[in-house]
C-alpha cells in the first residue's frame, strides 16, 4: 500500500514521486478530486502535440506559429515588407 501525504501547497494526497506540477494544484482546488486531476494530468502527458515550423516564403520568418499560422503571421509580422 501507498503511502499518500498531503501536496502543502493545495492539500491534494499524493504518493512519494508522484507527478504533482503547481498546476495539479490549481485543478484540484477547482474541483477537489484527485481523481480528476490525474486523469487530466495523464491525459496531457499522453498527448503527442507536433510542433511544426512554417517559413514565410516573403519575408524568410520561421516564427509563422508563433502569429497563429502563415495567414495570420501576413497580417502581423514586422518583418514583412510594406
Amino acid at each position: 500500500m501507498t503511502t499518500r501525504k498531503a501536496c502543502m501547497e493545495c492539500g491534494m494526497h499524493v504518493a512519494p514521486g508522484e507527478y504533482h506540477p503547481y498546476a495539479a494544484c490549481l485543478m484540484f482546488r477547482g474541483c477537489f478530486s484527485a481523481d480528476t486531476v490525474r486523469a487530466n494530468l495523464a491525459a496531457v502527458r499522453n498527448s503527442r502535440v507536433e510542433v511544426t515550423t512554417e517559413t514565410c516564403e516573403f519575408c524568410g520568418c520561421a516564427n509563422a506559429q508563433q502569429f497563429g499560422g502563415l495567414e495570420e503571421h501576413h497580417a502581423r509580422c514586422p518583418n514583412l515588407p510594406l
